[in-house]
């Protein structure tokens, strides 16, 4: 059984570790929280407040991809949703959104964006390869770059499977943006 990350970035004598020494998702965490407090945080209400759904680093408009189409209804789970601005669209489109993210601050920034705006759902710590939700929970499960950068092409995406099966119900969904034209995207996964 692999025990839990604590988060901690010093080890038991004060020095920072070798990279060797620390996980993916923490070096991934300490990451975000830095990106956070430098950029994110401060245009997260201006990404909330976009009335247009769209993707990636190009914004790419849903209208014109036609990936999410209709999703009135649809429960969606967001990996790697960082400040959440997507659920939030998401949600403005009927969607019933959970954004799960590695990084407390990120999810912090999220919170109070919902307070802000009004719309709530719910956020959950968590990294996207190892999500703590029932499986197939969800109609569709998407990632506007959080997890399907990297995930797409990693062993634990291959372990579970075609269109992030564990979350996905059958006949769902999962849409995320490819990494490079070269990505191993699973069956049944729609790239961006």
């Amino acid at each position: 059984a692999r025990e839990p990350s604590t988060g901690q970035s010093k080890t038991g004598d004060g020095a920072r570790p070798s990279v060797d020494s620390r996980t993916a998702v923490d070096i991934n965490r300490e990451l975000w929280t830095t990106v956070n407090a430098e950029f994110t945080d401060a245009d997260a209400r201006q990404a909330w407040a976009a009335d247009e759904l769209t993707w990636g680093l190009f914004k790419i408009p849903d209208r014109d991809l036609g990936a999410l189409g209709d999703l009135a209804g649809r429960d969606v789970v967001e990996l790697g949703c960082g400040t959440a601005y997507f659920s939030a669209c998401l949600a403005r489109r009927g969607a019933n959104p959970v954004g799960v993210d590695v990084t407390p601050a990120q999810l912090a920034t999220a919170r109070r964006c919902q307070e802000h705006f009004g719309i709530t759902f719910p956020l959950v710590q968590a990294s996207a390869e190892d999500v703590p939700l029932p499986d197939r929970t969800f109609d569709l499960v998407v990632s506007e770059y959080g997890a399907s950068v990297w995930f797409f092409d990693s062993i634990a995406l291959r372990s579970i499977g075609p269109g992030w099966s564990t979350q996905s119900r059958p006949f769902g969904h999962s849409i995320g943006i490819a990494g490079s034209d070269d990505a191993k995207v699973p069956s049944g996964t729609c790239p961006i």
